[in-house]
This record gives structure tokens, C-alpha cells and sequence, in this order.
């Protein structure tokens, strides 16, 4: 009877070590360049994270991209990526946006050891990018879930170091600081000058126009 007991207190502790609690607040990552040709050309940059749990706000501004904004709505699992374009301001909805890196495009395994980084304690995984057939040491929190960013949604936890194989080369993010506090309600909603567009209707004037440029054929 006292082995019983004793397995079903191991149960319920190990239960409540992996409860995720939500997060609301705003995540502060430091982007920077591995390649070390680019490292004099392109500076580091910075990614910003909003979450009020329900709706999160991705910014991103590099030398690269320009500025890039998502926002997603995590229990609808729909997503606007704002972008100055050709024909204007859109909004561009897509519900794939929200998993542009999925399991399918990487595999991890969990390892030994753990790493302070903005004050959480992180712990490690070995990624391969399948993209790249290339492995690399990631760290996680799993006080949160990963839904909270727009890749590596089949993680245990919220990655706090990582990496991104882009067409620009391969990119560290890491955490700097994190805030817990209610952000804004007006960052999470689309701006009046922004036209909401499906991806295909946007690709589809898109074509148009280039297809007035070129002219008859």
C-alpha cells in the first residue's frame, strides 16, 4: 500500500512539474547573423513577442526583411501578416502562417544540461533542421508553451535560444528580457489602412499587375 501511495504522489508531482502556465506580457529576442561573412553587414536586430494569451503580436525588423508583423489568434488559429505591398497596405490572412515551421521541417531530442537566459532557467534539446540536414543546441522554458511563437510548435516548452534557417543565411534568436504585464489592447488589432486579403485573392492581383506591366504577349 505505501509503494502505491508513494508512486501516486511521483505522478501527481511529475503532473503539476509540467503544468504550462499562460503567459501575457511582452518577450524581447536579439537577432543575430551565424554566418560570419554577414556578421560586419548585417546588425543585430530585434524580434518582439506580445501575448495577452488569447492573441499574440510578432514584430520582426531586420536590415534584411524590413519590418514584418503578425498577429494570430491562438484559439481560432487564424493570422494576419501586416505588409506594405504593390497594391497597397494588407492584411494577409492565412491560417498556415501560424506554423511556418512545423514538425515536419525538423526533429529534436531531449538532453542533458541547462542554461540562465533572461533569468529563466532553459532547458536543452539537440534540432536537427532537416532543411539544412544540420543539428544544433536549442534551449526551452517549459513553464510556457511554444504556441506563444510562429515556429517549433510541437516543442515542450517556449524555445528561449534558437535557430532559423533562412534564404539570407542561418539566424540565432535568443531572449533577452521578458515582462509580465498586459500589453496594450490596440497592438493586437488591425490597423484601419490595412486591407484584410486571402492569400490567393492577394497572389491573384499581384499577377494582374505584373501581367498589365509586361504588356500583350
Amino acid at each position: 500500500m505505501r509503494s502505491f501511495t508513494f508512486i501516486l504522489l511521483l505522478n501527481f508531482s511529475s503532473f503539476f512539474a509540467q503544468k504550462q502556465v499562460p503567459f501575457v506580457g511582452k518577450l524581447t529576442y536579439e537577432v543575430t547573423s551565424c554566418d560570419s561573412l554577414l556578421k560586419d553587414k548585417l546588425k543585430a536586430s530585434k524580434m518582439l513577442v506580445f501575448s495577452n494569451d488569447t492573441l499574440i503580436r510578432i514584430e520582426n525588423n531586420s536590415s534584411v526583411v524590413g519590418v514584418q508583423t503578425l498577429i494570430k489568434h491562438l484559439k481560432l488559429n487564424k493570422s494576419y501578416l501586416l505588409i506594405n505591398s504593390p497594391i497597397g497596405k494588407i492584411a494577409l490572412q492565412s491560417n498556415q502562417l501560424t506554423q511556418a515551421t512545423d514538425s515536419l521541417n525538423y526533429t529534436f531530442t531531449k538532453k542533458r544540461g541547462t542554461k540562465k537566459i533572461a533569468g529563466l532557467k532553459a532547458k536543452k534539446l539537440t534540432v536537427h533542421l532537416k532543411k539544412i540536414n544540420a543539428d544544433f543546441d536549442f534551449y526551452y522554458v517549459d513553464k510556457f508553451s511554444s504556441c506563444y511563437l510562429n515556429n517549433f510548435s510541437s516543442f515542450p516548452g517556449l524555445p528561449v535560444l534558437y535557430y532559423l534557417a533562412t534564404p539570407e543565411g542561418i539566424f540565432k534568436y535568443e531572449l533577452k528580457e521578458i515582462e509580465t504585464h498586459l500589453p496594450a489592447k490596440d497592438l493586437f488589432g488591425i490597423p484601419s489602412e490595412y486591407k484584410k486579403m486571402s492569400f490567393d485573392a492577394f497572389i491573384n492581383e499581384i499577377e494582374a499587375i505584373q501581367d498589365k506591366e509586361s504588356g500583350p504577349k
